[in-house]
């Protein structure tokens, strides 16, 4: 094989690399907003004067929607394609990160 042959191929490998980086950054998402909401439970009962079953709830009123919208992202990402449907999603997550963030 040439030089000329193998050209081609170069930018094509690199974009798998940064394919793959970029689902793993999407995939890590959810379970890093978990993960950073957890640690608060005691922090959040004593601040609000809250059971830890009230708290707890909390969780679940994250669950659903998450659990719903997979089965909606699905079927919309397959009709008007998947780039929209993801940039769509972190928008709403970083417009509410940032709300939640102000709130306080």
């Amino acid at each position: 094989m040439t030089e000329e042959q193998r050209l081609p191929l170069e930018p094509h490998k690199s974009r798998h690399g940064g394919l793959a980086v970029l689902l793993a950054a999407l995939s890590m998402v959810s379970p890093f907003s978990i993960d950073t909401f957890f640690p608060s439970f005691h922090a959040i009962e004593k601040e609000f004067s809250l059971s830890p079953w009230v708290v707890q709830q909390t969780l679940t009123v994250y669950m659903l929607p998450l659990s719903f919208m997979s089965l909606v992202q699905g079927p919309l990402s397959d009709a008007i394609g998947r780039r929209p449907v993801i940039l769509v999603g972190l928008a709403i997550y970083t417009l509410a990160a940032i709300g939640c963030t102000l709130e306080s």
